[in-house]
């Protein structure tokens, strides 16, 4: 019998306490980017996304009330990139480009 070896690469931020306030269950390579957002020091980030807000600590409030009403209406919202994707759709000036664009 062959012997087959299975390598678990894990994904995401599962323990970060700023994922963990987004109640997902589950993570992916998304959380990175949602932290960078979050941290993000400069606007240039924000600009080039076209985010209609350009703080982290605002962006991290609206994206939670966001989140808070859609699960009150038993819509679940389950992992980081259903998240980025709220994200752009609500804002952003041009939610359907500039999340994606490469340059």
């Amino acid at each position: 019998m062959q012997k087959i070896i299975v390598n678990i690469i894990p994904m995401g931020l599962p323990e970060d306490d700023i994922i963990r306030e987004f109640n997902i269950s589950r993570f992916v390579m998304n959380d990175y980017v949602i932290k960078i957002l979050l941290f993000s020091s400069s606007n240039r980030i924000y600009q080039e996304l076209k985010f209609k807000i350009h703080k982290p600590n605002k962006l991290e409030e609206k994206i939670l009330e966001v989140c808070k009403i859609l699960r009150q209406q038993n819509i679940q919202i389950n992992s980081s990139k259903e998240i980025l994707i709220l994200m752009r759709v609500l804002l952003c000036d041009t939610p359907h480009t500039h999340l994606y664009t490469t340059y």
